[in-house]
């Protein structure tokens, strides 16, 4: 059995897409670390950076 928290392909790819919107505003950065708190708390890997993003859309 895959571990939930092990990213596959098309998380990298979902991923991927949130980063690139995120430095059409220059918060790629700013994602990447909130990401890396949210993933530290356990959520996984694309619901980590999809909720690092929407707090800089605000």
């Amino acid at each position: 059995m895959k571990d939930k928290l092990t990213p596959t392909q098309i998380d990298y790819d979902h991923v991927t897409l949130i980063l690139r919107d995120a430095s059409k505003i220059g918060v790629e950065i700013e994602v990447k670390l909130l990401a890396e708190k949210y993933l530290n708390e356990g959520y996984n890997y694309v619901e980590a950076h999809q909720m690092a993003y929407s707090k800089f859309l605000k």
